[in-house]
C-alpha cells in the first residue's frame, strides 16, 4: 500500500508463506475468507523473494511447510 507522499506502507495483518506447485506463495487471508490476497513467486529465488515481500508488505509473517 502506498501512503499519500508515496511511501511504502505496511498492511498491519499476517501474511502466510508456503510452498505451492513449482514455486512459494504469500497470503493474506481476509476475516471471512472471501477476498484472501494471493501473490505468487517462482524460479530459484522464489522463496526469499516471497519473504522479502511479505516482510516489507506485511506487520507479520508466517513461513509454513504446506498449504494451510
Amino acid at each position: 500500500m502506498l501512503g499519500p507522499t508515496g511511501e511504502l506502507r505496511r498492511v498491519a495483518a499476517l501474511a502466510f508463506v508456503y510452498p505451492r506447485h513449482a514455486g512459494w506463495i504469500v497470503r493474506r487471508p481476509s476475516a471471512d475468507g472471501a477476498d484472501d490476497c494471493i501473490t505468487g513467486f517462482a524460479g530459484s529465488k522464489a522463496f526469499p523473494r516471497a519473504v522479502e515481500y511479505a516482510s516489507e508488505k506485511y506487520s507479520g509473517v508466517l513461513v509454513l511447510e504446506r498449504e494451510p
